[in-house]
This record gives structure tokens, C-alpha cells and sequence, in this order.
């Protein structure tokens, strides 16, 4: 019995992809034990013979592997219904085998050693059961064999090359001509300086589907490290006229010989060609003007970072120690001083936004916002839903024009003439009513103009500043008549006369000169990545924990992985309670604390001095190449607020990490590093 319950948890986990053995060895222990003490106490059935019930236990787990999700039709339980009766019918074809008199309820089988008509019948049935049981048996071979490449593809992706080698060896076991796997896997050995092995594989892959791009590009990179360089060039060649936007292949070729100055200015203006085309609602990353210096630089950086994805390999080393001092995750824990602990030292709260805000900010993807003057409702404006993308084909032309016209126009004209041009399109009498500015303002807003902005510009004829008041100017001057090209020029004649978010906020330098007050991180997840030591972001905020202890910390993790760090961080070093206050966010959180917001600080108030603060942008965002918004880094602003942090939300675009404040010490100035970056993607905002 115990051996039989070992086996079937067995098979159900294996089958399932979650097989635990000690959780198996377990079951099967404990029921060793209650079959010891119930031993000799119960009564035997004796219409089974004890070979006869192996056999059944036998049929019944084989059984419930030929039907288990079977064509994704057959639930579990129907499963386990089917194979009991399989099992049951199983045996009683066996017994048909060596015994002379069998019954089934009452229909007669065999009689004499002989069989009778319902016996025969019975065979024929119990053939054409076995035959249908091995073809289910065979169909799982797919299923299995795709888990196995999802759990190598997995494993891949982390760098993890023994264990993904291993992953698509089994899929190969299941599915011999797996022709997906067979050019992961010759990838892999070619990362692994396997080439041999990879050339084999490439080539079976090949005899399957010979136009499969990555087996040609695998099988040039094996023969051009086993200075076969014809064949590796047919190959890459060929990998290059199958993909011809990959330039991987063109990147391998011209390391072959010499490069061709021709060769690879065609490769980076192809590349080019394929940024600019990167489509951003109806307009394309053209519509943005970048400089053409600045893209040649992205494209570089671009074509770099194809390189190294393909050819740069980590190869985890389990041989290797810890680092010096480090140890293991026993000893690298320190006692708290005075008692403290962790408990006392780290105060969690949860950013909980209402449901309809936090449905909208999921809602939100990754994407490059359509509507250039997108700003994130977050701070007071959290409860209002602002649109990314422009009005839908159903909206009524005019509304769609005007869209079309801020894309397209924003960045190469500027702001106030793209204002003009919008309230042309729209229709200026309708603007010039300053009754009704709050209404025009949420109309241009949705239509991608950064209305925000226009509050830093005021017209020529103004006595008093009145917040965008260029609006109704603008609209004014185009119902008097005034020509499109001269109120152009007369817009662009305006300075800017920048409002600050928040005048008392000071950037804090990167020079030293000041005690550190607060540190912000952002964690990914809540365990160290592989051990102590290994320089991975929970193991830094540890380190910076037992060597900064009179400074505080303010960390934002996912709410799933909140459990896991407060179990790991309560044996830290902490030296005072709260020490880290902690904010558990529901959407995804980066590593990057850096680029979603500036450290700074503001006036504390009555209590005099200045106390940490965070200037955060429109949105917090990725890429050089066209802003990416990134949502989960954007509304997290929120919960840094909850904490009782002073939170500034800039109307600018920046990624924080490249804008460095640093004091000369000879000039007694502060100077900004700015990030080229950094000044295009303002431009983009109209800020020419």
C-alpha cells in the first residue's frame, strides 16, 4: 500500500510538473505507519488474490496517465473514474487468461477453458480499450515536451545554462523532432562552447524546416568557431536574408573578415530606418524630430545591445565561494544592537488605491503614450482618468484631425504654434470665451497637448498673470484674422517663463558634501538572488542597512514578494525602530529608484531646516528612442506619499539617473549633468 501510494502522488506531481519527493516520501511513510498499526485488525476482501490487486494498482496509475487531461477534455476526477473501471476491466481480462469459469454480473465469459460469444466480445473490447490507451499514452508526449522547452526557455533567460541544456534534452527525449528545441537547444551549446554537439543539432533542425533563420545562425556561429568560415558564411548569410531585421547575423558576418566600411553603414541605416518606423499611435517615432546625431547613437547602442544578447554569456560557476567576509545566509546575519529587532525596526504600510484608480492604472500598458502630453494622475489628481491614446476612429473628424495635428506637429513647431494650430482645426470662437477655459483646457488635454505647460506663457498684452491665459489669446488673434505664418511668428516670440512645481525644492548633489538623511531603493523581490554576497538588490540594501546606520530607509516592493523580504530583512542590522519603513505596492516594481525620481529636499516647516523630498516626472518612463511609460514605477509615487514623504511631480520628463547635481568646490556652484536624452524628450513636449 505504501508503495503504491508513493507511486501514484509520484505520477499525479510528475504529470503536473510539481513533483516534491520529500513531500511524497511523507505520504508513503505515513501510510506505512497506518498500515503497521491497523495490521491483521481489518478483514481482507477475498474476491482479489494479492498479485491480482497489484496488477489492478498497476492498470489503474497507467490508466490514469493515458486519460489524465486527455485532448484537454478530461478533468481529474473523471480521470480517476475512468481508470478504476480501466483497472477493474484489466483484471478481469487477465483472469480470462488462467482461469477456466469466468462471469462478468451475468453474462458467462468462459466456460470449460473455453471461450463464450460474450467472451469474445469482451476481448475484442478489451484490444481496441488497450489500443486506445496507448495512443492516449503517446499523445502526452507533446504536452510534456513543451513543458519542458517553457522550463528551458525559462532557465535560458536567467543565464542558468547547465539546467536549460538539460530542460530541452528531456523535451528532445519526449519528441525526438522537436524542431524548436533542437535550435534552442544548438544555441545553448554553442554558448556552452559545445560546437560539435550544436552543429549536429543544427543541422537535424535544419533537415526538418530548412528555412528556420536562428538554426542558420547557430550553425554559422559553430562553424566560425571551428574556423569552417565558407560554411559559417553561407549560413549567416542565409540568416540574414531570412530576418532581415535582425542584425545579429550581419554583426557575426562582418567579424569574419575584415569589415566593409559600405557593409556596416548599411546595417546601421537599416536599423535607423526600422527606429524611426516604430509606429506611436498614427504617427511614428520620425514625428518626435530627434536629431539624426543623437539616433545614430541610439542605433549604436542598439546594435551593441543586439550583440551581447546573443553572444554575451553568463555561465553560473556553483563552484564558487562566497565573497570575503560574506559566508552563508547563517552567518552573514547580525545581532541587532541594544535588542532591536526586526519587528520594531521596519514599519510596513500598503498603498491601496481606491478600485476604479487602481483598475485604470492596470489597465495602463507599457507603451509609448500616443498623446504626447500625457501627465500620470497621481497626488491629488489620482481620482482622474486621463486618456494615453488618441480619440478613436469613431470620434467625429475635427477631434481626430486635431489629434493628428499635436502628434505630428508638437515637437517640430513647438507648443503655442501647435496650440494655434489646434484651435484652427477645432475652431476658434469656441477658445475665446475665458468663462469656459476649464472645459477647453480638458479638451486640448485629451487631444495630447501638455496643457500644464501653457500655464509658463503669457501673452504679449497681459496686465496680470492669469494662468493659461494664452489659450483665449491665441483664439482672440485667429478670430481677428491674423494669418497662420504671423501668428507664428508672434507665438514664437513668447518666452517661457518656467513655474516651478515646487519653488522651495532643491535637488540633492551627488558630490558628498552632505550627510546622507534618506535612502529610497525599490526591490524586485523578497529573497536574495542566489546567496549572500552576490551583489543582487536585496543583498545591497542589506549591506547599506549595517553600514549606514544612522540613516533612514524608505523601500517600495510588490505586495506578493512584502511576506518573503520582512521575513529576510527582521535579522538585519537595524539600530532603531523604524528605521525602514517599508511601502507594499500592487503593481509590478523595478530596481530603478533612480530614474523615477530626483532626491531633493524642501523646507520643513515651523521645525526650520529641510527635510527628504522626491521630484518625480510626468511619468515615470524607459528607452532613449521615444519615451516608454512604465506604470508600475509612475503610480508608486503614491505610495511614497502615504508613508508621510514629500512627493513633487515635475511637469517634465526626465529619468533621474541622468541628471547629476554636482558641486564645484572652486567656483562654489552647482552644475546639472544632463543626459541628451533627457533635453529630446522635453523638445517632444513642444519645449523647443
Amino acid at each position: 500500500t505504501a508503495a503504491y501510494i508513493f507511486a501514484s502522488f509520484g505520477l499525479l506531481m510528475w504529470f503536473d510538473g510539481q513533483l516534491n519527493w520529500p513531500v511524497i516520501a511523507i505520504l508513503a511513510a505515513g501510510t506505512l505507519v497506518i498500515v503497521v498499526v491497523f495490521k491483521g485488525k481489518s478483514d481482507r476482501l477475498q474476491g482479489y488474490s494479492l498479485p491480482e490487486e497489484a496488477l489492478a494498482c498497476a492498470l489503474f496509475l497507467a490508466a490514469v496517465y493515458a486519460f489524465r487531461g486527455l485532448y484537454g477534455q478530461v478533468p481529474f476526477l473523471f480521470c480517476l473514474g475512468l481508470a478504476a473501471i480501466a483497472a477493474y476491466l484489466g483484471v478481469e481480462f487477465a483472469r480470462l487468461i488462467y482461469k477456466s469459469n469466468l462471469s462478468m454480473h451475468q453474462w458467462r465469459l468462459k466456460r470449460g477453458g473455453r471461450l463464450c460469444g460474450a467472451g469474445y466480445a469482451f476481448v475484442t473490447m478489451m484490444l481496441g480499450v488497450f489500443a486506445f490507451g496507448a495512443y492516449a499514452s503517446s499523445g502526452h508526449k507533446p504536452v510534456l515536451a513543451q513543458r519542458y522547452f517553457s522550463q528551458g526557455a525559462a532557465l535560458a533567460s536567467q543565464e542558468r545554462l547547465p539546467e536549460a541544456i538539460e530542460m530541452f534534452k528531456r523535451a528532445l527525449a519526449w519528441q525526438r523532432n522537436y524542431q524548436a528545441a533542437q535550435t534552442k537547444l544548438a544555441g545553448l551549446y554553442c554558448a556552452d562552447r559545445r560546437y560539435e554537439e550544436g552543429i549536429e543539432l543544427c543541422q537535424r533542425s535544419l533537415e526538418q524546416h530548412a528555412d528556420d533563420a536562428e538554426a542558420h545562425f547557430f550553425l554559422g556561429w559553430a562553424y566560425a568557431e571551428t574556423k569552417k568560415f565558407d560554411l559559417a558564411e553561407r549560413h549567416l548569410q542565409r540568416a540574414a536574408e531570412l530576418v532581415p531585421q535582425w542584425p545579429a547575423p550581419r554583426a557575426m558576418l562582418s567579424g569574419l573578415r575584415p569589415p566593409d566600411a559600405g557593409q556596416a553603414q548599411s546595417v546601421e541605416a537599416e536599423v535607423l530606418a526600422q527606429m524611426l518606423n516604430q509606429p506611436i499611435g498614427r504617427q511614428t517615432l520620425a514625428a518626435l524630430n530627434l536629431p539624426e546625431e543623437f539616433l545614430r547613437r541610439a542605433v549604436d547602442r542598439v546594435i551593441r545591445s543586439s550583440y551581447r544578447q546573443r553572444f554575451h554569456v553568463v555561465i553560473q560557476d556553483d563552484q564558487a565561494t562566497a565573497l570575503p567576509g560574506e559566508g552563508s545566509a547563517d552567518s552573514a546575519t547580525v545581532p541587532t544592537p541594544n535588542g532591536m529587532v526586526g519587528a520594531q525596526a521596519i514599519r510596513v504600510l500598503h498603498s491601496l488605491p481606491e478600485e476604479m484608480v487602481l483598475a485604470y492604472r492596470s489597465s495602463l500598458p507599457e507603451v509609448r503614450p500616443s498623446l504626447r502630453g500625457f501627465r500620470a494622475p497621481i497626488l491629488g489628481n489620482a481620482r482622474v482618468t486621463v486618456p494615453i491614446h488618441e480619440p478613436p476612429e469613431t470620434e467625429r473628424a475635427a477631434l481626430r484631425n486635431a489629434a493628428d495635428v499635436v502628434a505630428a506637429n508638437l515637437a517640430r513647431d513647438g507648443l503655442l504654434p501647435t496650440l494655434a494650430e489646434v484651435i484652427r482645426v477645432l475652431g476658434p470662437a469656441g477658445f475665446a470665451d475665458e468663462t469656459a477655459l476649464s472645459g477647453h483646457l480638458a479638451v486640448l488635454r485629451d487631444l495630447g497637448l501638455p496643457v500644464d505647460l501653457l500655464a509658463s506663457f503669457e501673452p504679449p498684452d497681459a496686465a496680470v498673470h492669469v494662468p493659461h491665459a494664452i489659450v483665449s489669446f491665441v483664439a482672440r488673434r485667429l478670430t481677428e484674422g491674423v494669418s497662420a505664418d504671423a501668428l507664428r511668428d508672434e507665438l514664437r516670440g513668447i518666452p517661457i517663463r518656467f513655474i516651478k512645481s515646487r519653488p522651495d525644492y532643491r535637488v540633492a548633489s551627488e558630490s558628498g558634501e552632505h550627510d546622507i538623511g534618506l535612502i529610497r531603493l525599490q526591490a524586485t523581490r523578497g529573497s536574495y538572488w542566489r546567496r549572500i554576497g552576490t551583489g543582487d538588490g536585496i543583498d545591497i540594501a542589506r549591506q547599506l542597512v549595517a553600514h549606514l546606520p544612522d540613516a533612514s530607509f524608505l523601500l517600495s516592493i510588490e505586495t506578493k514578494y512584502l511576506d518573503g523580504f520582512i521575513e529576510l530583512a527582521k535579522d538585519w542590522s537595524w539600530s532603531r525602530p523604524e528605521q525602514l519603513t517599508v511601502c507594499a505596492e500592487p503593481l509590478m516594481v523595478a530596481q530603478w529608484a533612480q530614474d523615477n525620481g530626483k532626491a531633493g529636499t524642501v523646507d520643513a516647516g515651523e521645525s526650520g531646516g529641510r527635510k527628504p523630498a522626491t521630484l518625480v516626472p510626468r511619468y515615470a518612463s524607459r528607452r532613449e528612442d521615444g519615451t516608454v511609460l512604465v506604470p508600475g514605477e509612475t503610480f508608486l509615487a503614491d505610495g511614497l506619499a502615504a508613508t508621510g514623504h514629500v512627493v513633487v511631480q515635475s511637469s517634465l520628463l526626465f529619468q533621474g539617473g541622468n541628471l547629476l547635481a554636482v558641486h564645484d568646490p572652486q567656483t562654489n556652484k552647482r552644475i546639472l549633468l544632463i543626459g541628451e536624452a533627457e533635453i529630446y524628450r522635453n523638445t517632444a513636449l513642444g519645449l523647443t
